[in-house]
């Protein structure tokens, strides 16, 4: 089964709203939380299942960057896990855009993380 999981930071600059409708841009199942750190938030999303990546899997068509995200997921898998970063202005307009870390964003970064037995075959699916 696959579990996803997102992690993004709110600055004091953003709107919370904003920022989760940038999320649900990608991930529109998910379900997220939110929770306060002093100064700024975070939302966490958990999901389970194939379902969750729909939007991602086709954003990545769309925009015709299969190969390119394939070898990027390929180069963030850990085993069964995979970690990655999407940048949150992309995700605001409805666009994917990968980050190799947080500082190529002002803004900070969507970290996903997913899990599953089968690794090869969801990356492929994400990509084909």
């Amino acid at each position: 089964m696959v579990t996803v999981q997102i992690e993004v930071d709110i600055y004091p600059t953003e709107d919370e709203e904003r920022v989760s409708e940038a999320v649900k841009n990608i991930f529109p199942h998910i379900i997220l939380s939110y929770e306060r750190l002093g100064n700024y938030g975070r939302i966490k999303g958990i999901g389970e299942g194939r379902d969750i990546l729909e939007t991602l899997r086709m954003l990545i068509r769309s925009r015709r960057i299969r190969s390119a995200a394939r070898a990027f997921l390929k180069k963030h898998r850990i085993e069964k896990r995979l970690e990655f970063l999407l940048n949150k202005h992309a995700a605001s307009v409805g666009k994917v855009s990968f980050c190799e870390s947080e500082s190529e964003t002002p803004l900070g970064a969507i970290k996903v993380i997913i899990e599953d037995d089968e690794m090869d075959n969801l990356i492929r699916w994400l990509t084909e």
